[in-house]
């Protein structure tokens, strides 16, 4: 079970560096996360954001640009993403990341299988049958196969 704390920059300075998974060096948040093997700290600058964990195979957690997997303490993942977080969410053999623009689908073991730009920010999402649709604030549709990465259909509404 994952446990998030908030804490102060002091806290977060009394972990190890390489147990600060997460750091930013503008941050105004600062928070531990609470995993079976340790605790990793995060910090990042918005107020408005909270960071978004995924226990799976891998431990996902992200907050709003940056993303790391951990398995058993050790970092397998780390990216830096290109717009700001929305979500992480597993489906059969993958894991899904939402950013506002983009979406990136890694395979379980954490390899990268496909990233999708999107024409507008993502405004809410559903997968259905190894499927995923994304309804953009414009209020069109995108269906993407989360097998192959392919568009199976952009709808205006």
């Amino acid at each position: 079970m994952v446990n998030l704390i908030d804490v102060d920059l002091a806290r977060f300075e009394e972990l190890p560096p390489a147990c600060q998974v997460i750091h930013h060096f503008n941050a105004r948040r600062y928070a531990i996360v609470q995993l079976t093997e340790g605790e990793y700290g995060l910090s990042w600058q918005s107020n408005l954001i909270e960071p978004v964990v995924l226990e799976d195979a891998l431990t996902w957690i992200g907050v709003d640009q940056k993303l790391v997997a951990l398995r058993q303490g050790r970092i397998e993942v780390s990216l830096p993403l290109a717009f700001p977080l929305l979500e992480i969410l597993r489906i059969d053999q993958a894991v899904i990341v939402i950013t506002e623009l983009e979406i990136l689908v890694f395979n379980a073991e954490g390899s990268l299988r496909f990233t999708k730009g999107l024409p507008d920010i993502a405004a809410n999402w559903s997968i259905e049958a190894s499927q995923l649709s994304i309804k953009l604030l414009s209020k069109a549709t995108v269906r993407l196969s989360l097998q192959s990465g392919k568009e199976l259909s952009a709808m205006s509404v």
